[in-house]
């Protein structure tokens, strides 16, 4: 606002400074010949004048474009910052593995942070590995990270409508595609037919075990498919919506990821997990 208003007090400045006129025919007639009406001749613009004010208006147009590019970089830096520090405090180097009783302490320590998460989760081969909050609606970590920092990066979130332990036929969780591959934007690489069998792994980390899952399915889609889901009227309705998404028969429950796709602001990409087994700490 201010380097708006800074550009218009020049242009106005340029446009009201005293500019010679070219000689006129009115210039050669008496002074009781010219004008009687008392109006004065119109001024005119020279071209030193119209290559200022394009020089004024691109550079500001430059000038903004840059503080635009500093703060965005600035602002996904910030969020990628606070969920490595996040991870590292997650899955502390001093935790051996196998010591699962370690992890499980310093795990339970970051989700003692926020009361909304739910659980820990990470997909290996790929760079998601991120806290699970669950708020009364869909829309609070759309832009407000897992410390509750305003972000557009957001954080990544299950539906309301889910069960928090992971416990109901099916779990929906979201995340934003980032530009910069954070968040859930790994999840378009299991487009890829052999990606998807390469990196068939996801884990959830919870209070109670480790939850395992196995991607079966992954596709591109719109915000209004049929997989989003949750509600079903017994075990045989279930069975055949998780079937349409490449489920086993006799599957007991079924995790999708969702994220946009960066293109059309409607286009979504789901990824699609049977449930394997829970593993205690």
């Amino acid at each position: 606002m201010l380097l708006f208003r800074i550009l218009c007090t020049m242009i106005s400045r340029i446009l009201w400074q005293n500019i010679p006129i070219p000689p006129t025919e009115d210039s050669f007639m008496q002074p009781s010949q010219q004008h009687p009406t008392g109006t004065k001749p119109r001024r005119r613009f020279s071209g030193r004048v119209v290559f200022g004010l394009l020089t004024l208006v691109f550079g500001a147009v430059f000038v903004v474009s840059l503080v635009q590019i500093v703060r965005i970089s600035s602002t996904r830096r910030a969020a990628q910052d606070e969920y490595t520090t996040l991870a590292q405090q997650a899955f502390p180097a001093s935790v051996e593995s196998g010591d699962e009783g370690g992890l499980h302490t310093a795990l339970a320590a970051v989700m003692a942070q926020n009361p909304e998460c739910v659980g820990w989760l990470a997909v290996p081969g790929s760079a998601i590995n991120y806290p699970v909050v669950q708020a009364a609606n869909n829309e609070k970590y759309l832009h407000r990270t897992y410390l509750d920092n305003e972000n557009p990066a957001g954080a990544i979130f299950m539906d309301y409508r889910c069960n928090a332990d992971f416990t109901g036929e099916h779990t929906i969780i979201y995340g934003h595609y980032m530009q910069d591959g954070t968040m859930f934007a790994g999840l378009a690489a299991y487009l890829d037919e052999a990606y998807l069998q390469a990196n068939p792994d996801i884990l959830v980390y919870t209070p109670e075990g480790l939850l395992r899952y196995r991607v079966v399915a992954a596709r591109k889609t719109d915000m209004w498919d049929a997989a989003y889901r949750v509600d079903f009227s017994g075990e045989e309705d279930f069975a055949a919506f998780a079937e349409t998404y490449g489920a086993p028969a006799g599957v007991q429950g079924l995790l999708t990821l969702s994220t946009c796709t960066g293109g059309e602001k409607d286009e979504r990409t789901l990824v699609h997990a049977v449930f394997e087994g829970m593993e205690a700490y």
